[in-house]
């Protein structure tokens, strides 16, 4: 279950470069999970497509997985870093990336030792909801941004859990350094 934990890290940073639809929230859904030593190493590395990921445990709330791009603007690479909560609503795992004020949202589902699989959300059914009144949000540049309740939030994921995840906007990632404890 840990390594599962730990390999979604990664993959929720992986599923921002790509042109998946997100749901963003002040707040992320259910309680965090934390993280030991005893269940993980501190440091790992995991390839999703063309990318390389170096996934850090700070500690047992603080999780850190960055990589490197090239900056156009500059001519040089340069590191990006984002801090991730990984949380549990009743048997529902979720990676939760911070960027700014905003946690982007993603689901989490086991697909064997070395890799699981991240699911980001039905844009259309988030859309539908949002113009229904079902939950209060607005559409941002890729996805949607919720404008509610940590207990409203958890009502509506609860509630949709199984047709608000899409199969669609799926990715999987791969262990390729490191091993889990």
């Amino acid at each position: 279950m840990m390594k599962f934990l730990y390999t979604s890290c990664v993959i929720a940073l992986c599923m921002l470069c790509t042109s998946c639809t997100s749901l963003k929230c002040k707040h992320f859904p259910g309680t965090q999970e934390m993280i030991t030593e005893k269940q993980l190493n501190s440091e790992s590395v995991w390839k999703f497509g063309d990318t390389i990921y170096h996934v850090k445990v700070a500690n047992s709330n603080r999780v850190v997985a960055s990589w490197v791009e090239w900056d156009d603007k500059t001519d040089k690479h340069r590191i990006k870093s984002f801090p991730v909560v990984v949380s549990k609503l009743n048997d529902t795992m979720f990676l939760n990336v911070k960027i700014d004020e905003f946690y982007t949202i993603l689901r989490l589902t086991p697909a064997g030792n070395d890799s699981i699989v991240l699911l980001t959300i039905d844009g259309d059914k988030v859309k539908k909801d949002i113009e229904k009144g079902i939950i209060k949000g607005s559409k941002s540049d890729n996805g949607y941004i919720l404008d509610c309740t940590k207990q409203k939030l958890e009502s509506y994921i609860k509630s949709n859990l199984n047709t608000l995840f899409s199969l669609d906007g799926a990715g999987v990632l791969k262990l390729i350094e490191g091993k889990m404890k």
